[in-house]
């Protein structure tokens, strides 16, 4: 039967190309890489891992955009960004090894070669490398890049002070000018500043005023 012809076919391979010796052969659905059966076993082991790593497309696919959208390095690798005093001197102490590790793992889960079906998984592959190799100062860059980084955040720092001073200036003036003052302000008369002549107000000082006049003119003269 079937069967019983992929045992002969499989067995006359083995017999014209032993242990798989030259490379990669496919018979009956079966794939025997490598020299010997142990690295065949490594390989087919290296396969069901990486089968075992690979996560759905779609969250491929949002762990590469965030790779290729974000704005530092440390941003890429979802890490805080260095802390500086108010003098610009750095207050960072740099991630340990297993830290970053555990980071890298998770996030070539999205793009590495071996496990990614993305379209754009060299991309995004190389975008975390980059990061990885220069926090962990595998590349040597790490101090260069920190203190450029540090220098960035402190301008933009300084250009948002200097945009919320001008904003609350703006903010008084226009204030200001739509509540103006009256000037040459006559405090004999009152009324002129609340409601007019014509306001209750404005009619009993008017009274008060009139009263005072007529008494002091009811008064004898003295002599002189």
């Amino acid at each position: 039967d079937g069967t019983h012809m992929d045992v002969l076919s499989l067995l006359k391979e083995e017999d014209d190309n032993p242990r798989g010796r030259g490379g990669a052969t496919e018979a009956s659905g079966r794939v025997h890489q490598g020299a010997t059966l142990d690295e065949a076993a490594a390989v087919e082991a290296a396969r069901q891992e990486a089968k075992e790593r690979r996560i759905p497309l779609r969250e491929q696919e949002a762990g590469i955009l965030h790779l290729l959208q974000a704005k530092s390095l440390f941003a890429r690798l979802r890490l805080p960004e260095p802390h500086y005093d108010a003098d610009g001197k750095l207050l960072w102490t740099p991630p340990g090894d297993l830290v970053l590790r555990r980071v890298y793992d998770d996030l070539s889960r999205c793009c590495a070669p071996d496990v990614s079906q993305h379209p754009k998984r060299e991309e995004g592959f190389a975008k975390l490398s980059e990061a990885y190799d220069t926090i962990s100062n595998k590349n040597g860059r790490r101090d260069t890049y920190v203190a450029e980084r540090v220098a960035e955040l402190r301008r933009l720092e300084q250009l948002r002070e200097q945009v919320r001073r001008e904003a609350e200036e703006k903010a008084a003036e226009s204030s200001a000018a739509s509540s103006p003052r009256p000037s040459g302000q006559d405090h004999r008369e009152p009324w002129r500043y609340s409601g007019g002549a014509d306001s209750p107000r404005a009619q009993a000082m008017a009274r008060q005023g009139s009263s005072a006049l007529a008494r002091s003119q009811a008064l004898p003269l003295k002599p002189s």
